[in-house]
């Protein structure tokens, strides 16, 4: 409480005098992260004209919003199991509301002929999820990239893949269904 009082420039009795407790302060910054990446999100969705340019807008505008509050995040994760089960509750159902929204622009892209048919919804948005989540902790702002390029390139990874075309693409399982088929990469396969 010391550190963050004399971040926002105040005492620690006068950060408790405004924030009763650390957990309290805690479920607010949360509150506060979980509304800066629903804007985020509806930014995305207003600023593109097609579901596939809608989801590259999110990838791209999460890496910014991670990036440029990166304290706000670290603070979150390093913090998370202080916050208590009322608080933790809410936050979860807000989360799922935003998941749930992204899903939702990947099945509109799916849908509208952007993305393959085979693209598994709720496995894009966990890969985008922790593409662009993890950023909090590696993310430096004095690094070669800007959070903007950063995003750019994960887009370009995600819509046009890494392998060279010489190499022999794996089968891939349609919606979601499982294969016993091991895939390696560059194209060998196994049991």
């Amino acid at each position: 409480m010391q550190d963050i009082g004399q971040a926002v420039g105040l005492s620690k009795a006068g950060l408790y005098h405004h924030c009763p407790s650390k957990g309290r302060l805690l479920a607010e910054i949360v509150r506060l992260a979980g509304e800066l990446l629903l804007r985020q999100l509806e930014y995305a969705k207003a600023s593109a004209d097609s579901s596939g340019q809608c989801v590259r807008m999110f990838v791209v505008t999460r890496m910014e919003t991670i990036a440029r509050y990166q304290d706000l995040f670290t603070v979150i994760w390093q913090e998370r199991p202080l916050i208590n089960r009322t608080d933790f509750a809410d936050i979860t159902r807000k989360a799922k509301v935003y998941r749930t929204s992204v899903r939702t622009l990947i099945e509109n892209a799916i849908k509208e002929g952007e993305f393959r048919p085979n693209v598994n919804p709720h496995l894009l948005m966990l890969a985008i999820d922790g593409m662009t989540g993890w950023a909090y902790l590696w993310y430096r702002s004095k690094g070669a990239e800007s959070p903007k390029e950063i995003g750019e390139t994960f887009w370009t990874y995600l819509a046009q893949g890494i392998l060279n075309d010489s190499f022999r693409r794996p089968e891939r399982p349609q919606n979601g269904s499982r294969s016993k088929k091991v895939v390696r990469p560059y194209g060998r396969t196994g049991r």
